[in-house]
């Protein structure tokens, strides 16, 4: 059986101030879930960034941990290196959009990056621009020889217990070798921005049970299995079966019949009994009766015929008076049946042109039920639960999502606003100011005085749209120190505000306007079939493919590309039932969006594939 390896790492980075031309760093990602580490592996990163301009180092690092995550253990491929190819050119594309055209075009970014899985025991390496790498053996140094694919230099082999594989910048190989590497003593200070190594020794995993079986992607006839020698052995122990063993059909008594069913009809002995017939004696008096009876009704008969055949012809006379006049065609109440079906192809028709996808909105709970009074103004997603608050009563209602049922919170918030899932915290704010809260331990984990109306998290740092500018605010030792991140003057028209390397500030003429490093870019939403009316948030996130913004006035989830591109629209199959959207939120996969509209919750299903 293949033994599977888990690694021990020194990270050999520099120090690097808020923002940087050359950006450097290591990143390991190991991830809990042991379902993934089975199926995917450990992955191990250096890279080096030379920009035309300063970037803010934790945003880099946040794009590349979060890329590198998502793209590679969600990724279809059973190639790690396809799928480690697949996320660098999605760490690329996503830092060269923070650059605008001009710096683009004007300016040489340099990209470079090395990555390595570990699965089982066998290590996989992409290295994209520069870098290198190299394997330590049994006291043994020999630089990783690389297959060049494309824009990627590829290399895999199998490691034993005890090696060190050494990825490095370009820049730390050239002062620390890897013969130097060992005996040398290096502190943060004297490295430059652009030289990072990482260092990995590869260790048996005790943990590994028998139970569990990478797949190392081997033919399946050459694959161990522990079902096959089971089988074996039981097929050593079944009794062959002999000549003289009856058949299964003889293990059951059948008597057949041999006699034809009408003679088996003939023997039996079943006897009908039918009742006995009695004679019938009427008296002389009754017989007079009955023919008085019998005189009457035969007279009335008489004179109802009579009348019927008067009335009879009359009528023909009529109709034979109209037989000289023009016939004209009897009405046919058919045209609303007529109008009703063209309507629905129109409206068909209508919404294909305009991509608009019918759901059937499947209420998930009425707020109401709850609390009569209940007006609540926003929603968010966790793992296992949905959230939403009311502004007017400061409460905070909770439901699992497997079974709805919405209940208040023992605490209240005055004027509570602008909730969102921050590493599965409760964010938002109220008339006191900034608030963490843990839903899971029912207490306020953070908060901090001030006025925040729109706002969201970001690594860590609160973005906040006020007086005509974006201001950023980092956390420091129970504080908050603010300083100007980019100037707005259209921030009295914000009315929702999502952070995910870019800054997205949904206005209320319909209008998304998106920052960059501090600088508005030129995004603009397009291929609208209407402009949006009254929109109320805008929500992406990580791993997210798209932009989502709930459109109220138009009834209506617009879905966006990250480049502003219309994609589609999403309404209820009747328009009423969202005629009062409030907010939206999706779940971390984007399978389901949750619809606040009035005091109702809709969950709709947009990918169940």
């Amino acid at each position: 059986m293949n033994k599977k390896l888990t690694a021990k790492i020194q990270k050999l980075i520099p120090t690097l101030g808020e923002s940087e031309v050359s950006i450097s760093s290591c990143i390991a990602i190991e991830p809990p879930e042991k379902e993934l580490i089975l199926k995917k592996g450990f992955v191990y990163t250096v890279f080096n960034i030379k920009s035309p301009k300063a970037l803010d180092v934790s945003l880099v690092g946040k794009i590349i941990n979060d890329i590198l995550y998502e793209s590679y253990y969600s990724s279809d491929s059973i190639s790690p290196i396809q799928s480690l190819e697949k996320s660098i050119m999605g760490i690329n594309e996503k830092i060269t959009s923070l650059y605008t055209t001009e710096e683009k075009e004007n300016n040489k970014i340099e990209f470079d990056m090395t990555s390595v899985v570990l699965w089982g025991n066998v290590l996989y390496l992409v290295q994209y621009g520069k870098g290198n790498g190299f394997l330590m053996r049994e006291g043994g140094i020999t630089p990783v020889k690389y297959t060049v694919e494309g824009n990627f230099s590829v290399s895999s082999g199998m490691v034993k217990p005890d090696d060190v594989v050494i990825i490095n910048t370009e820049e730390f190989n050239k002062k620390f070798p890897p013969d130097k590497l060992l005996g040398t003593s290096i502190s943060p200070n004297d490295m430059a921005p652009n030289q990072s190594c990482l260092i990995i020794k590869f260790i048996v995993d005790t943990e590994f049970t028998e139970e569990e079986v990478v797949d190392f992607n081997l033919p399946k006839e050459k694959r161990p299995s522990k079902i096959n020698g089971i089988l074996e052995n039981l097929k050593n122990k079944i009794p062959k079966r002999t000549k003289k063993e009856r058949p299964i059909e003889s293990l059951v008594d059948i008597t057949p019949i041999k006699e034809p069913i009408s003679r088996l009809k003939e023997k039996t002995n079943i006897k009908i009994k039918t009742p006995r017939r009695t004679g019938l004696k009427i008296n002389s008096k009754i017989s007079l009766i009955l023919a008085a009876l019998i005189l009457i009704g035969s007279i009335s008969t008489t004179i109802i015929l009579r009348s019927k055949s008067a009335k009879k012809d009359a009528s023909e006379e009529k109709n034979r008076s109209q037989l000289t006049q023009p016939a004209t065609k009897p009405e046919m109440n058919t045209q609303p049946e007529v109008n009703n079906q063209q309507d629905l192809e129109a409206k068909k028709a209508e919404d294909e042109k305009n991509k608009v996808e019918r759901v059937p909105a499947a209420v998930f709970y009425d707020l109401k039920l709850t609390d009569t009074n209940a007006q609540p103004n926003d929603i968010a997603i966790f793992n296992n639960t949905v959230v939403t608050i009311d502004n007017i009563l400061g409460k905070i209602f909770t439901s699992p999502l497997d079974t709805p049922k919405f209940t208040p919170l023992d605490a209240t918030f005055a004027g509570i606003k602008q909730v969102s899932n921050y590493e599965s915290k409760l964010i938002f704010s109220d008339n006191e100011g900034y608030k963490k809260y843990d839903l899971t331990g029912n207490k306020i984990e953070e908060s901090f005085p001030g006025s925040f109306n729109f706002f969201d998290t970001y690594i860590n740092n609160i973005y906040s749209v006020e007086n005509n500018k974006i201001v950023k605010y980092v956390k420091s030792g129970g504080t908050l120190s603010n300083s100007t991140w980019a100037e707005y003057p259209d921030a009295d028209k914000v009315r929702s505000v999502a952070v995910f390397y870019n800054i997205y500030l949904l206005r209320s003429d319909g209008i998304l306007d998106v920052y960059t490093q501090g600088e508005k870019s030129n995004f603009q939403l397009t291929d609208l079939d209407k402009p949006l009316a009254n929109p109320v948030k805008v929500v992406t996130g990580t791993g997210f493919d798209s932009i989502y913004i709930a459109d109220s006035g138009n009834n209506r989830i617009a879905v966006f590309s990250n480049t502003g591109k219309f994609i589609k629209q999403y309404k209820a199959e009747n328009d009423s039932d969202w005629s009062e959207i409030k907010s939206i939120a999706l779940t971390s996969d984007e399978t389901k969006i949750y619809v606040l509209n009035g005091s109702k919750v809709f969950e709709i299903n947009i990918k169940s594939e």
